[in-house]
């Protein structure tokens, strides 16, 4: 039995650093769609939100959960659909590369 509690006590400890490795991940990674412009802000702010909101609503209620988890999910989602909407863009060094051949 002690066994056991050990190992559970082991799985909480993973799941915080997981859960603090994805707040961490998932604003930075909002902030810098946010500072890109590339893609609608209000994707970032979702993410932003829903990871924060996942983090929080641990231990409450599943319907709780499960509205944190849609919208970080409707983030991500948002950014995807922003991705294909998107029109490709040419970095100028590459456009300099296929217009003279050579790197400048």
């Amino acid at each position: 039995m002690r066994e056991l509690v050990g190992e559970v006590a082991d799985l909480c400890m993973v799941m915080i650093v997981h859960g603090a490795v994805m707040v961490v991940a998932g604003l930075g990674f909002g902030f810098a769609v946010l500072q890109a412009r590339l893609l609608p802000a209000w994707t970032a702010v979702a993410l932003m939100a829903g990871v924060v909101l996942v983090a929080a609503a641990q231990g409450l209620p599943e319907s709780a959960q499960l509205t944190a988890a849609a919208v970080r999910a409707l983030g991500l989602g948002g950014m995807g659909a922003g991705l294909l909407r998107t029109t490709p863009r040419t970095p100028s060094i590459s456009r300099s590369i296929l217009e003279t051949g050579t790197a400048t």
